[in-house]
């Protein structure tokens, strides 16, 4: 079977105090005859103390300072290798300038190696309820999506949601969390058929809701959409926060 291919997504949450609502910066596809050609975000600068503490860092794309933690931290998103098409994404959170942990994306989705940086942005869902999202789209035709959760639990940044699915996009409400992921009509899937699909056609939606639940999220039901959706416009907003889903055609 063909490997998905598409964009990745890191979400890191923890527990401040006032509720926001907001969306990541969007990136909108460019789709042309082999799908959709993500170009990777330009290198951004970090201090040398950081950098010098991440010895397989080759190209930083992003580095945001947060507030997932009372202290504060600083999320730094990089590439492990300098080939554009196999960048090897790590995420380090760095604490009082000391690099406390990284995370290698490919550890945790398939394929991640591809992944190339898109978009990130902290996220506060309610008073007890805040994250911060990565998202990569993987080098190829850029047809599939993958989500990592990172939380901070009991002083430890943890991974407790990860996957690799279809042109994909989360929904983020309160305590719930939606993952749309696109599906394709059994009628549709051959080529020969008046009514074929092709990959960036416009697709149903099978949409998963979980509940935060434990410290984790918990599936709690999943439904098809009865309308069809662009998938360039639902990846390039992989990540929306207490918002309105586009609009159905």
């Amino acid at each position: 079977m063909k490997p998905v291919i598409g964009c990745v997504v890191l979400l890191t949450l923890v527990f401040p105090a006032t509720a926001v609502a907001d969306n990541c910066n969007s990136s909108p596809r460019i789709v042309g005859a082999f799908g959709a050609m993500d170009k990777p975000a330009a290198a951004v600068a970090i201090s040398d103390a950081v950098r010098n503490q991440l010895p397989d860092v080759k190209i930083v794309r992003d580095a945001s300072h947060t507030t997932l933690s009372s202290s504060g931290e600083q999320v730094v998103m990089y590439d492990s290798a300098v080939d554009e098409s196999v960048p090897n994404p790590k995420i380090a959170i760095v604490v009082n300038g000391v690099v406390a942990t990284t995370f290698d994306v490919a550890k945790f989705v398939p394929h991640a190696e591809q992944a190339i940086y898109q978009t990130s942005c902290q996220l506060q869902l309610h008073a007890d309820h805040s994250g911060f999202v990565v998202a990569y789209t993987l080098s190829g035709d850029g047809t599939g999506s993958a989500f990592v959760l990172l939380f901070l639990v009991a002083g430890k940044y943890q991974v407790v949601f990860s996957g690799l699915f279809g042109q994909g996009r989360l929904v983020f409400q309160a305590d719930t969390m939606k993952l749309w992921e696109r599906t394709f009509d059994k009628s549709r899937l051959s080529a020969d058929s008046p009514n074929f699909e092709c990959e960036w056609c416009d697709h149903r939606y099978l949409v998963t809701t979980y509940r935060w639940r434990d410290d984790k999220y918990v599936k709690i039901a999943s439904s098809r959409t009865k309308k069809t959706f662009d998938p360039a416009q639902i990846t390039g907003t992989p990540v929306v926060i207490n918002a309105l889903l586009p609009a159905t055609k």
